[in-house]
C-alpha cells in the first residue's frame, strides 16, 4: 500500500470514529435489514430474460402455426357497402366518355 492509500485510509478511519450516535444507529439498522434480506432466496439473474424469450417464442409459434381464418363473408358495420356507392357504377359510361374526351373539352 502506498502513502496516498495509507493517508486516505487514515482519514476514513478518523471520520468513522467521529460519527454521531444517531448516524451510527441508522447505519447499524440498515446493515441488519440488508443482512436479514440477504438470506432470502432470489431468482437467478438470467431467469427474467430467459422467461421473456420463452414467452416471445410461444407467441411467435402461435402466430406462425395458427390457421388462417377467412373472414371474407363477414362485413364489418364500418365498411362501405356496394349498395351505398351504386351511383358511381351507374354513371360509368359518363366517366369513360369524360376520360376519352377530357383532352378535347375546353372550360
Amino acid at each position: 500500500m502506498n502513502e496516498f492509500e495509507k493517508s486516505i485510509r487514515g482519514q476514513l478511519r478518523s471520520a468513522e470514529r467521529d460519527l454521531d450516535p444517531d448516524t451510527v444507529a441508522a447505519l447499524s439498522t440498515m446493515r441488519k435489514d440488508i443482512l436479514a434480506h440477504a438470506g432470502k432466496r432470489h431468482l437467478p439473474r438470467f431467469f427474467v430474460p430467459a422467461f421473456s424469450m420463452a414467452m416471445a417464442s410461444v407467441v411467435a409459434m402461435i402466430l406462425v402455426f395458427s390457421p388462417a381464418t377467412d373472414n371474407t363473408d363477414q362485413v364489418s358495420p364500418s365498411s362501405p357497402k356496394l349498395s351505398e356507392n351504386i351511383e358511381i357504377y351507374e354513371d360509368m359510361d359518363f366517366y369513360y366518355w369524360l376520360a376519352q374526351a377530357g383532352d378535347d373539352l375546353k372550360g
